[in-house]
C-alpha cells in the first residue's frame, strides 16, 4: 500500500493485535518499561535520518512506524504472564519441529517442497550454494542465514520445553526439542546460526551456574581474543569448513587482497572505514543504501557493486541511521538481555531456566549480527523476542 509493506507476519500481528484491543476483558493499565522507550527513540531516529536526507521521508514514514512497532507489541502482549508461557510453549514447541523438519527435508532432497509448490526455487544461495553435499536450507525465510538465525532465536523455548518435559509437565517427546532445533540448524549450513547455538549454549551454562562462570567464560573470550589476533587463519579456516575457493583478486586503497563470500565481511570494513567515520549523528540514510545504486561517499567506485551487499548489521545501520541509531539498537539489545537475565535469577525454577536461554540468545544474535545484515525475516522474530523479554520483569 504505496510504501508500506504488508506480508502474511505483519497481516497475522495487526489482526492478533485488532482482536486483543476490541476484546471486553482487555485491559488498558499500561505499565512501561524502559525498553519502550529505547523501541520509540530507535523509531525516532530512523525517521529523522530519512526526513534529513530523503525527499520521501513522509511516504516511507508509516512503513518504518509499521515494521518496527507491529512485531514488538505483538510480543509485548502475547507474553505477559507466567499462564500466557505456559500456553504458549505447546504452538512454540511445533513450530520448532515443524521448521526444523522443512529444513531437513530440503537439505537432503535439495529443493523447497513449499517453495516448489508455490513457484519459488529459492535464493542463489540456496539453489547453488552447496556445502558437504547438502542444500542450504531457508525453508519459510528467503536466505538460509535469515533462516538459521530464526532457528537459533526459537532455541531458548526449545530448551525450556525439554525441562518441563523432564519435570513431567510436558510431554516426553519434547525433551528432543533441543536437539531437533539444532540439527535444522545444522542443515541451514550456516556457520553463524550453527555458532550461535553454540554461544546460547555457553553463555546461559555460565549464567545458570555461577561457580563454573570463570571456566565457560575466560575459554570463551580466550578464543575470541586468539581469532582477533589470528584473524586472518581464522578467514582461511571458515572458508575450509565451508569450501570456498579465493579466485578473484580486488584492489582496495591500493592494495591487492583475495575476495570470497567469507573475506567480504572484513574487506566490507576496509571499503566503508572513511564512510563509517563521516557518518555523524543520524547517517546517510536508507535511499544511500538502495542495492541497485548505492550513493554513500567515500566510496571507491570499482568497489560499489562488489560491496553493495553489506552482510554487517551495524555497519549497515550506522551508515543509515548513524551513531544515534546504532547506539539505540545496542541498548534495546543489551536492555532485553537484561530483563532476562534478571528473569534468569528470580521467579520458579522454570522461569530461571527460559530467563537464562533466552539472555544468552539476545548476546549470541547480537554478535552474530556482525556477519549479516537485520533482514526484514527474521528481525521480525527478533523485535517479537524484544517484546517478550520487555515483559519478563512483569510477572
Amino acid at each position: 500500500i504505496g510504501a508500506i509493506r504488508i506480508d502474511l507476519r505483519t497481516g497475522v500481528a495487526l489482526v492478533y493485535l485488532a482482536c486483543v484491543a476490541l476484546h471486553p476483558q482487555t485491559s488498558y493499565r499500561l505499565r512501561f518499561v524502559a525498553a519502550d522507550f529505547l523501541l520509540l527513540a530507535l523509531i525516532a531516529a530512523q525517521l529523522t535520518s530519512e526526513f534529513l536526507t530523503s525527499a520521501t521521508a513522509v511516504s516511507v514514514t508509516p512503513d518504518i512506524i509499521l515494521q518496527w512497532s507491529v512485531p514488538y507489541l505483538f510480543g509485548r502482549i502475547a507474553w505477559r504472564s507466567a499462564e500466557d508461557q505456559s500456553q504458549n510453549f505447546g504452538a512454540i514447541v511445533a513450530v520448532c519441529v515443524v521448521l526444523s523438519v522443512w529444513a531437513a527435508i530440503e537439505s537432503i532432497t535439495r529443493m523447497n517442497p513449499v517453495g516448489k509448490l508455490l513457484g519459488f526455487d529459492g535464493s542463489i544461495q540456496a539453489m547453488t550454494d552447496l556445502r558437504w553435499g547438502l542444500r542450504r536450507a531457508e525453508a519459510n525465510l528467503t536466505h538460509p542465514i535469515f533462516f538459521g538465525l530464526q532457528l537459533a532465536m526459537l532455541f531458548p523455548f526449545a530448551m525450556a520445553a525439554a525441562r518441563q518435559s523432564r519435570e513431567g509437565h510436558g510431554p516426553a517427546w519434547w525433551r528432543y526439542v533441543p536437539w531437533i532445533v539444532g540439527a535444522g540448524t545444522f542443515f541451514t549450513m550456516s556457520r553463524g546460526p550453527q555458532l550461535a547455538i553454540l554461544l546460547t549454549l555457553a553463555v546461559a551454562y555460565a549464567v545458570r551456574f555461577p561457580r563454573y562462570r570463570l571456566l565457560v567464560l575466560v575459554p570463551l573470550v580466550c578464543a575470541i581474543g586468539l581469532v582477533g589476533v589470528k584473524i586472518d587463519q581464522a578467514v582461511e579456516l571458515l572458508q575450509m569448513w565451508s569450501g570456498e575457493e579465493s579466485s578473484m583478486l580486488l584492489v582496495i586503497k591500493g592494495e591487492t587482497v583475495h575476495y570470497t563470500g567469507t573475506s567480504h565481511r572484513l574487506l566490507q570494513l576496509r571499503v566503508y572505514e572513511e564512510a563509517v567515520a563521516h557518518a555523524g549523528w543520524f547517517g546517510y540514510g536508507s535511499v544511500a543504501l538502495a542495492a541497485t545504486d548505492v550513493k554513500i561517499p567515500y566510496i571507491e567506485e570499482h568497489l560499489r557493486q562488489m560491496f553493495f551487499s553489506i552482510d554487517n548489521h551495524y555497519l549497515q545501520f550506522v551508515l543509515q541511521n548513524g551513531y544515534v541509531g546504532i547506539t539505540l539498537f545496542l541498548m534495546l539489545c543489551l536492555t532485553s538481555a537484561y530483563y532476562a537475565a534478571t528473569s534468569a535469577v528470580a521467579g520458579t525454577d522454570d522461569r530461571r531456566y527460559f530467563g537464562a536461554y533466552f539472555a544468552a540468545m539476545f548476546i549470541a544474535v547480537a554478535v552474530l549480527v556482525f556477519t549479516v545484515w537485520l533482514a526484514s525475516d527474521y528481525r521480525f522474530v527478533l523485535l517479537a523476542m524484544f517484546g517478550v523479554s520487555a515483559s519478563l520483569p512483569r510477572y
